[in-house]
């Protein structure tokens, strides 16, 4: 079973493009400005990096990727706006480490928001291949499927998210396929 010493409420994952047999890990609101790898063999955290001048209204996805210069790179979303009321959403990119040890890790942040308004979401996809993000919000009626620009400006002024899809209702969870030809996602039922 997972170590819950440290990760009680675990909100996102994503397996690590740097060390096999890994995956990163964050806990949702309250847990801080904080990254697990957690070993899939024994379900030990063998690294905790914490995510340095990042504040954490809400991190409730991880998805793995590479930025615009080609690096592999984790991204955090700070998404879960529960109340539909941030005047942003937040993606924070963390360079993955190529050596797992405890430490602090600089953090570029871009900041978006969504056409129409605020949103609650808990999804998001990347592109294995090239800076791509998309977002998907969770919603009783059904999400959509947003988005970011390509590629990212972490310029104070938020980037603005562009819908593309619509999703099912109350989408709690998504992932892409490591070739970035499909991805699968998550809901209540």
């Amino acid at each position: 079973s997972l170590d819950t010493g440290e990760l009680d409420e675990v909100s996102g994952i994503a397996a690590s493009q740097q060390h096999p047999d890994v995956i990163w890990a964050t806990n949702d609101s309250g847990g801080g400005p904080y990254l697990y790898a957690v070993s899939t063999t024994d379900c030990r955290v063998r690294a905790t990096l914490h995510l340095l001048d990042t504040p954490a209204r809400d991190h409730e996805a991880v998805a793995v990727g590479c930025d615009a210069d080609g690096r592999d790179v984790i991204w955090i979303g700070d998404i879960g706006d529960n109340i539909d009321g941030w005047p942003y959403a937040r993606i924070h990119k963390v360079i993955e480490p190529e050596v797992l040890r405890d430490m602090d890790v600089p953090v570029v942040t871009y900041r978006y928001t969504y056409p129409g308004g605020p949103r609650d979401a808990e999804a998001l996809l990347a592109d294995p291949d090239r800076e791509q993000l998309w977002v998907i919000s969770k919603s009783a009626g059904g999400g959509r499927i947003y988005a970011l620009p390509s590629p990212m400006s972490p310029a104070l002024e938020p980037m603005r998210a562009t819908a593309v899809g619509s999703a099912r209702a109350l989408v709690t969870d998504a992932a892409m396929d490591p070739d970035g030809t499909r991805y699968v996602v998550r809901d209540y039922l």
